[in-house]
């Protein structure tokens, strides 16, 4: 397993201010540690390792879970952070615990910094300042892969908005007895039955809410749905609703099924602005 060497420090400066280093190619300021933290507890699981892109337009990350049944996706832009600047193009490769693991002396609503220093591609720096004071933390880098991945591109059969602790809610009960569930989408009813890849059984039946309900989801059909995905999965992605309290599915017809979370703690003028994003294969008959 690859070492994370860690250096830390301390020292007197004005209250909530960062000084720069003199060279760096990535400054990322966020105003809040607490949704960044939320998204790598939610991530680290299911995808352990994985590249971090830095651009003009803000940080991105794509990867496969270790199966390479899920596809991992989020984006960060600029426009959500404090202080952003990237002056080329740099993807690092990150450990999601041991990020995590930095991450977890920072208080959930203090501000804190990523950069990487020009002279210094190999490490990632943590910074936070609070009361008069700054700490700071080096975390050295991966060597990770980069896998060319892609989703077709298919306008959806249904768009489904619904309530996130609720979905999750559900979906987690359904975890506890099945494998498997069958997604049915007609008429504006949305009807989920749960069971094994032999039998299905249990069913819940949604009708179609008004847009910005609370309790119940709103369902934007262009055509029926039926398909069967894995359970397993879908648990971990449901624990995402500690994000936001909307998660979007879109729905094509033998294709990934789509969950987008917005990351809300970031987004202050548009929910797309950041955004976690699954996407999941359909369960086939004869998988295990």
């Amino acid at each position: 397993m690859p070492k994370h060497k860690t250096e830390k420090a301390k020292a007197n400066i004005p209250k909530d201010r960062f000084v720069r280093p003199r060279t760096y190619n990535v400054y990322a300021r966020f105003a809040t540690a607490g949704p960044f933290k939320d998204l790598l507890k939610v991530i680290r699981d299911i995808v352990p390792n994985a590249n971090i892109h830095f651009t003009e337009a803000g940080i991105s990350m794509q990867a496969l879970d270790s199966a390479h049944v899920s596809l991992v996706s989020v984006r960060i832009d600029s426009s959500t952070l404090m202080e952003y600047s990237c002056l080329q193009p740099q993807t690092i490769g990150i450990s999601m615990q041991a990020l995590h693991s930095h991450l977890t002396y920072i208080h959930n609503t203090d501000n804190f910094v990523l950069e990487t220093a020009s002279a210094d591609a190999n490490v990632l720096g943590i910074r936070h300042g609070i009361a008069g004071e700054y700490n700071s933390a080096r975390m050295m880098l991966l060597d990770i892969d980069e896998e060319q991945l892609g989703i077709p591109c298919s306008d959806p059969d249904v768009v489904v908005l619904f309530p996130s602790n609720r979905f999750k809610k559900k979906i987690t009960a359904y975890k506890n007895n099945a494998d498997v569930v069958q997604i049915e989408i007609r008429n504006g009813k949305m009807k989920l039955t749960a069971g094994s890849k032999h039998e299905m059984g249990v069913k819940t039946v949604f009708t179609n809410g008004n847009i910005g309900d609370d309790d119940e989801p709103t369902i934007i059909e262009t055509r029926p749905f039926k398909d069967q995905y894995s359970l397993g999965y879908l648990a971990k992605f449901a624990t995402a609703a500690l994000l936001g309290d909307q998660v979007e599915l879109r729905f094509v017809q033998d294709n990934p099924i789509q969950l987008n979370f917005p990351i809300d703690g970031l987004c202050s003028t548009s929910r797309s602005a950041a955004m976690l994003t699954f996407h999941l294969a359909p369960k086939l008959a004869n998988d295990d």
